[in-house]
């Protein structure tokens, strides 16, 4: 087997036989090793009277790779093909202060808000507001494919084109990491969040000019699973413009930290969360803000957990904040290994 400019010299080359293989249908051979770099295996026998493939392929060592053999009756076809009728959204035509992104499943909420924003001017005049179907986002800027950059690069677009431009998002469904439902328990991907290793967030959504880590609209979520959760939010925000809470709590802003403590290694202490929290104190939190410090550090540990951090936590909570921030270790149902709120 000759090796090929550019290929590792180390490859081994090795055999494959499969058998199983039914009818004179020759099959499809594919080395789907990388989804970017589907490759076709075009030289192979097949004996159809035995229902068996044999081919060789070269790969390097410490990369086994992944095939898939088939016939092509088991490709699968198209139910149909239709003509895409365009949203529009790239039309200089548009224009919208205030833009809700919303999956259809929650149409009719969205529909509410923005009429509600629309005649909202308790602070002037009312915005001007959109409703957009994520769906015809993923049609116009990434050829109908699920991708979260398609919803930025429609952010971006319109900022550059609409007039008025969009000064706030409001992104309406609940995302996921497993896109695939790989676990088998994860629910649908309504509206995906962007990933960067082993952290989501929204605000990349509006960090469109410059090269720095600040977004440039704000921009909040919904993150809900169904129509009936949808309502309820919208409801409660109405509500809430319409007759609010007024008090203290509006200009108050709690600040948690976890500890020092690895939950995986006791003697290794891990100093960022402190650090970031006092960065963030510092330097990031407007001075006409109540900042209310609470840092799990100064709470004594009884058995493996810190009972006290979490009769502080519920108090302060149920006493309201404007913005609550929390920086350490947390899944879906604990925050910090302590358990300071489950």
């Amino acid at each position: 087997w000759p090796v090929v400019e550019g290929e590792d010299p180390t490859a081994k080359v090795a055999e494959f036989r499969l058998s199983g293989f039914e009818g004179d249908a020759k099959p499809r051979v594919f080395d789907v090793s990388t989804s970017a770099e589907l490759r076709e295996i075009v030289d192979f026998d097949f004996d159809a009277a035995a229902g068996a493939v044999v081919f060789q392929d070269r790969f390097g060592i410490g990369q086994p790779p992944l095939y898939l053999v088939t016939t092509p009756t088991r490709f699968r076809r198209p139910t149909a093909i239709s003509v895409e009728q365009a949203a529009g959204l790239r039309s200089r035509d548009n224009g919208a202060e205030y833009v809700i992104i919303t999956h259809p499943d929650f149409a009719a909420a969205a529909d509410k808000l923005a009429a509600w924003r629309a005649q909202d001017d308790r602070f002037g005049e009312a915005l001007t507001t959109m409703v957009v179907d994520v769906e015809d986002i993923y049609a116009e800027f990434s050829g109908g494919m699920l991708d979260p950059m398609a919803i930025r690069s429609f952010v971006n677009y319109a900022v550059d084109n609409w007039n008025p431009a969009p000064f706030f998002v409001l992104l309406i469904g609940d995302g996921t990491y497993d896109y695939k439902n790989n676990s088998g328990s994860s629910h649908a991907n309504w509206m995906p969040a962007f990933q960067d290793g082993i952290s989501t967030y929204d605000e990349w959504y509006v960090r469109i000019e410059g090269q720095d880590v600040f977004p440039d609209l704000a921009i909040g979520r919904l993150p809900v699973q169904s129509a009936q959760q949808a309502e309820g939010l919208v409801d409660k925000l109405i509500d809430y413009d319409r007759q609010p809470e007024v008090g203290p709590w509006q200009t108050r802003m709690l600040l948690v930290s976890d500890d020092l403590t690895n939950p995986s290694d006791p003697n290794d202490l891990e100093p960022f969360f402190l650090r970031d929290a006092e960065i963030m104190a510092r330097f990031f939190v407007p001075e006409d803000l109540d900042l209310v410090k609470l840092y799990i550090a100064r709470f004594p540990m009884e058995g493996r957990t810190k009972p006290k951090a979490r009769d502080e936590f519920i108090r302060r909570f149920n006493e309201g904040s404007l913005i609550l921030t929390y920086v350490g270790h947390g899944n879906p149902e604990v925050l910090a290994h302590e358990q300071m709120f489950v």
